[in-house]
């Protein structure tokens, strides 16, 4: 027994002096382990994802069969794919006009109907007026203005009637055909002929063409408007 208990007593000394690890160094070991291999994991999964980035760069540009990358270029494949490239060299359409589908090398002469050989500008007696009053006299004489005149106010006394009296049915005069003309010119100038007569004289847009005439008086004026007697064009007509 003696013996016994002295071995027991060695035995707890040895194992108390002893330099043993506490209980949770297995465990920590183990997540050591765990860590190393989630380290040698994750270097094969970068190795993985390069090797996959590689491949997507090998696919997206194209190699021609010399061996030179198409990203000379800066065109990749998918919108080469788009492109439609006849395999003839010409195309006929439905007019039967020839297209080329291939630019042509070849230079010929310029043809001469576009070469200008002139300054362009006013000419003759336009060159050197400047005034817009003048300009505008230039086109339309005191002649034409009167001829138009005559006629319209003949159109005018035609299509009035006893109860029409207002001032928008009275007679015209060459001021007011001039202005009628301007009219006309300036919603040209402006791109404002695709309007109606209601949008150009509206006062809340603009007040531009309403400050020479109203919207009534240009109106009538517009459906009495004439340059020729037309009581004598069906014996033009026969001629």
């Amino acid at each position: 027994m003696g013996t016994r208990n002295l071995d027991e007593d060695h035995i707890l000394a040895a194992l108390l002096d002893s330099d043993e690890e506490p209980p949770y160094a297995d465990t920590d070991s183990e997540v050591e382990d765990h860590e190393s291999e989630d380290d040698i994991q994750s270097d094969e999964e970068e190795d993985f994802v390069d090797a996959v980035r590689e491949e997507e760069a090998a696919t997206f540009f194209e190699i021609d069969p010399m061996g030179e990358e198409s990203s000379d270029q800066g065109t990749p494949s998918t919108a080469s794919r788009r492109i439609i490239t006849p395999s003839r060299r010409t195309i006929r359409g439905k007019n039967k006009h020839c297209w080329s589908t291939s630019k042509s090398s070849r230079r010929g002469r310029v043809s001469a109907q576009n070469i200008v050989r002139s300054q362009r500008g006013p000419k003759r007696m336009c060159r050197n007026i400047y005034d817009p009053v003048l300009c505008f006299n230039i086109f339309f004489t005191d002649e034409i203005i009167s001829e138009i005149v005559r006629w319209t106010n003949a159109e005018i006394s035609f299509k009035r009637r006893e109860t029409m009296t207002s001032a928008t049915f009275k007679d015209t005069c060459e001021n007011e055909i001039r202005a009628l003309i301007g009219i006309l010119v300036m919603t040209e100038m402006r791109k404002d002929n695709h309007m109606s007569t209601d949008e150009l004289f509206d006062r809340s847009s603009s007040t531009l063409y309403v400050s020479v005439m109203s919207r009534d008086r240009f109106d009538f004026l517009i459906r009495c408007l004439r340059m020729d007697d037309k009581n004598v064009r069906p014996v033009f007509m026969e001629c």
